[in-house]
């Protein structure tokens, strides 16, 4: 069984959250790094953001979610990729601020 939850979350995320494919299961995300999350609090750890990125690299878990979630959505993210890139050029943008044309 599921059940809702009420997250806040900053505003920078929110607005990285909008750039994201529409196939992309954030409630399994926040799912599953939640009980992994609780799981290390019931051992005795807390964790801030640097040690989630340790943990992902880490950890047997960490590093199944991360080759779980790269299966699942890297040709996603990378046609998205693409077609940044081709609108850049399209438009004639640079990829760097510092590249010349």
């Amino acid at each position: 069984m599921k059940k809702r939850i009420t997250l806040t979350i900053d505003e920078e995320v929110y607005e990285k959250l909008q750039d994201m494919p529409k196939r992309v299961s954030i409630s399994e995300v926040v799912n599953y790094l939640i009980d992994a999350f609780i799981e290390e609090v019931k051992r005795g750890h807390s964790m801030n953001q640097g040690e989630l990125k340790e943990w992902i690299e880490g950890t047997k878990e960490g590093r199944d979610f991360k080759i779980r979630f790269i299966e699942q959505y890297s040709p996603v993210l990378q046609r998205v990729t693409e077609k940044i890139e081709d609108i850049k050029e399209i438009l004639g943008m640079k990829s760097k601020p510092d590249e010349k044309k």
